[in-house]
C-alpha cells in the first residue's frame, strides 16, 4: 500500500509572528494575493499597504482589476474582536463601491452573525468575507496556508436586487440580455481556460479581468446591427501610452493570437483606447443561435487573454 503523510496544523505565529511586519507583506506578495482572489472569484491588484480610510489603516488595499472596485483587507492572526469589526464598518462607510475581506484566525459566532448580517442589509454594491487563515504540513514538509470563507455575500439575492435597482420592472429585452449573460458565464466556467467573468445585467457588455486595473476584456452585444464581438479596453490617465507600448509589440501579440486584431481609439475625450477582434454577424435575439455565439465569444476572450495578460502586466 501506497505510504501516505499526516496533515498536521500548524501555529500562525510560527510562519508569521506579527500581522504588520509578516502576515500582511506575505499577502500582499502577487503569488499570494492571487490565492486569495481566485478563493473569491476575482483578480486582485495591490494598490498599497497600511491604506488610509477616515481615521483608521487598512492593512492592504487593492483593486479588483476586472470593475477597478476597491477590495480592502484587514488582517487578524488572533480571534476576531468588535475593534476590528468597527474598522470595517469605517471602511464600508468611506467607499461607495467596495468588498471588505476580514481574515483572523477564528471567527466568533457573533462576528460571524454580523457579518451575514450586513450583507443582507448594506447596498448591493457593498460585499463583507469572513475567512479563517489555517496553516497545515505533512511530516517535515513547509507549511501550506489554507483559507476557509465563513461568511459571503449571497450572490443570487444581491444579484436580483442589483439587476432591478432602480426599475419596478425590465423590459424584454433586459430579460432576454440577463439570461444570454448568464449562460454565456456558464460557457466560460465549462472550459479549462479560467477567465474571471463579471456579472451580465439587463445590458449589452460583460467584462472579464486581465491582471491588471485600467485594462479590461469585454464581450458585447448589438441587436441592431444583429452583430458580437469581443475587444480589449486600455483606460485610465495614462492610456495613451500604455496604447503605444503594446503598440510597439503588435506583430508579437498578433502572432500569438488565432485570428485578426484591430487597434483602433474610441472617446477621444477620456482618451481611451481598445483592441477588438472584428465584429461577426449573429443575431442576439436568436436563442437557438447562443450556444456558438457564446463558444466564439469565449474563445476570442481567451485568446486575446493569453495573448495580452503578460504583456500588460509587464508594462511600466
Amino acid at each position: 500500500m501506497a505510504q501516505l503523510g499526516r496533515l498536521e496544523q500548524v501555529e500562525l505565529r510560527e510562519a508569521w509572528p506579527t500581522e504588520a511586519s509578516h502576515f500582511t507583506p506575505w499577502l500582499a506578495k502577487p503569488e499570494n494575493i492571487e490565492i486569495l482572489g481566485a478563493l473569491l472569484g476575482v483578480e486582485l491588484e495591490v494598490v498599497e499597504e497600511e491604506s488610509s480610510v477616515g481615521p483608521f489603516r487598512a492593512d492592504i488595499l487593492c483593486l479588483d482589476t476586472a470593475t477597478s472596485d476597491h477590495v480592502l483587507i484587514e488582517n487578524q492572526i488572533e480571534r476576531t474582536d468588535h475593534t476590528h469589526l468597527g474598522q470595517l464598518l469605517t471602511y464600508s462607510s468611506g467607499l461607495s463601491a467596495v468588498t471588505i475581506v476580514w481574515i483572523a484566525k477564528q471567527f466568533t459566532d457573533e462576528h460571524r452573525a454580523a457579518l451575514d448580517w450586513l450583507n443582507a442589509k448594506t447596498e448591493v454594491n457593498i460585499s463583507f468575507f469572513g475567512l479563517e487563515v489555517e496553516l497545515w504540513r505533512i511530516g517535515n514538509s513547509e507549511p501550506a496556508p489554507k483559507f476557509n470563507i465563513v461568511s459571503k455575500p449571497n450572490k443570487w439575492s444581491r444579484a436580483v436586487a442589483r439587476a432591478s435597482s432602480g426599475t419596478s420592472s425590465l423590459t424584454e429585452n433586459g430579460r432576454r440580455q440577463i439570461e444570454y449573460w448568464a449562460q454565456f458565464s456558464e460557457t466560460a466556467r465549462n472550459r479549462a481556460y479560467p477567465l474571471t467573468v463579471s456579472k451580465g445585467g439587463p445590458y449589452n457588455w460583460v467584462s472579464a479581468a486581465v491582471g491588471r486595473s485600467d485594462f479590461y476584456l469585454w464581450a458585447s452585444t448589438n441587436t441592431v446591427k444583429s452583430s458580437i464581438q469581443a475587444g480589449l479596453t486600455i483606460a485610465g490617465s495614462h492610456a495613451v501610452e500604455r496604447h503605444a507600448e503594446l503598440l510597439e509589440m503588435k506583430d508579437e501579440i498578433s502572432s500569438n493570437f488565432d485570428g485578426v486584431l484591430e487597434w483602433s481609439e474610441t472617446d477621444s475625450e477620456l482618451k481611451q483606447r481598445y483592441i477588438a477582434v472584428p465584429a461577426i454577424t449573429a443575431d442576439p435575439k436568436d436563442r437557438s443561435d447562443w450556444p456558438r455565439q457564446h463558444e466564439w465569444l469565449v474563445a476570442n476572450l481567451e485568446g486575446m487573454h493569453k495573448a495580452l495578460s503578460a504583456k500588460i502586466k509587464a508594462l511600466n
